[in-house]
C-alpha cells in the first residue's frame, strides 16, 4: 500500500510554510507578500462509497448498498475526519501532506503550484472530494488537464488507495469510500474570488462522450440504461442522462432503445451512427455524482 510520505528535498528543508522567509526563484520574500497573490482553485470530483449496516455478514463490498454524493452529505464529519487522517500519515509533525511533492511531469507546473490538499466539500446538497490547490500563478487549461491526470493516479494507486481501504465509522456501520473521475469525466474547478464567492474558472473544456462496451454485457436493455446514465452522470451530464432515460421507455423496441443510447454514450453502435440529436452546450451541474 502506498502512502503520502515526505521526504527531504536537496536543501533538507522541511515544510516552507513554517520557513520565516519565502525562497521564490531566487527572491527572498517576506511571509505576508509571499501569501497576498495566492490563487486558491478547488478541483471537485465525484464521490462514492460502499456502506455496511452493523451487525451485517457481508464479506464482499460487491454486495454492500453503493452510496452517491447526495447520500453522503449525512456522514461529512466523519468522513472529513478520515480524509484529514490520511492526509497526515506518517507525515512529519503531523502536518497534512502536500501532493505537489511527488508531482515530477513537469517543472513548469511545479513551479506554480505550491500546495495540494485533499479534502471533501459539500455544494448544493452533494458531497464531493476537493484538492485543494495554492497557486503562486495560474495554471493553463492544459497545465489544469495535466494535474487532473496527476490526480487520478494519486486517486486509484496513491493517496486514495490508503483511504479507501480504511474503513469509515459512521451511525449504524461503516463506509468504504473513493475519489472517482472516471472515463468520458472531468473534474469541476473553481477559483476562489476575491470577496470569498466561488467562480467557475474559464474556460471550460467540454465533456465527451463517456464510453460503454455492449460485447459481453449483460443484454437487459435496463441493465445497459443504467450503466449508460451513471457513466453520463460521472460526465456532469444529468439532463442528458434524464433525456436519454425518457427515450428510452418510450422507445418502441429494443434495437431503437440501444440505438437511443449509443447517441448519449459511445457504443459499438456508435461508430456507424449519424449523431441525430441537436447537440447542446453543456452546463455542468452541482448535483452531478456518479457510481
Amino acid at each position: 500500500m502506498r502512502t503520502c510520505r515526505r521526504s527531504k528535498g536537496q536543501t533538507g528543508q522541511t515544510w516552507q510554510r513554517w520557513l520565516p522567509v519565502h525562497q521564490r526563484n531566487g527572491r527572498t520574500e517576506k511571509r505576508g507578500d509571499a501569501l497576498k497573490d495566492k490563487i486558491e482553485v478547488e478541483m471537485l470530483s465525484p464521490l462514492m462509497a460502499e456502506f455496511i449496516p452493523d451487525y451485517s455478514d457481508i464479506v464482499d463490498l460487491d454486495d454492500a448498498e453503493p452510496l452517491e454524493g447526495p447520500d453522503l452529505v449525512q456522514y461529512q464529519p466523519s468522513i472529513a475526519e478520515k480524509v484529514d487522517e490520511i492526509n497526515r500519515l506518517g507525515m512529519p509533525d503531523n502536518q497534512p501532506c502536500n501532493l505537489i511533492d511527488y508531482f515530477d511531469r513537469n517543472k513548469d507546473i511545479k513551479e506554480k503550484v505550491e500546495r495540494i490538499t485533499m479534502a471533501v466539500k459539500e455544494q448544493d446538497g452533494v458531497l464531493y472530494g476537493c484538492a485543494n490547490l495554492t497557486l503562486r500563478e495560474n495554471l493553463t487549461p492544459e497545465e489544469y488537464r495535466v494535474v487532473g491526470q496527476y490526480l487520478r493516479g494519486q486517486y486509484s494507486d496513491g493517496w486514495g488507495e490508503s483511504l479507501e481501504q480504511r474503513e469509515i465509522k459512521v451511525d449504524g456501520g461503516e463506509l468504504y469510500l473513493h475519489f472517482y473521475v472516471g472515463a468520458g469525466s472531468d473534474f469541476q474547478i473553481q477559483v476562489k474570488a476575491p470577496e470569498n464567492e466561488m467562480q467557475e474558472k474559464q474556460p471550460k473544456p467540454n465533456p465527451s462522450r463517456p464510453k460503454l462496451k455492449l460485447l459481453g454485457h449483460d443484454g437487459n436493455i435496463f441493465s445497459i440504461l443504467g450503466d449508460a446514465s451513471r457513466l453520463l452522470r460521472c460526465a456532469g451530464m444529468s439532463e442528458q442522462a434524464n433525456e436519454m432515460a425518457d427515450r428510452v421507455h418510450k422507445s418502441g423496441n429494443y434495437y431503437e432503445a440501444l440505438g437511443i443510447i449509443s447517441e448519449y454514450v459511445e457504443t459499438e453502435l456508435s461508430d456507424h451512427r449519424e449523431q441525430r440529436r441537436t447537440p447542446r452546450k453543456e452546463v455542468p451541474k452541482k448535483e452531478d455524482t456518479c457510481r
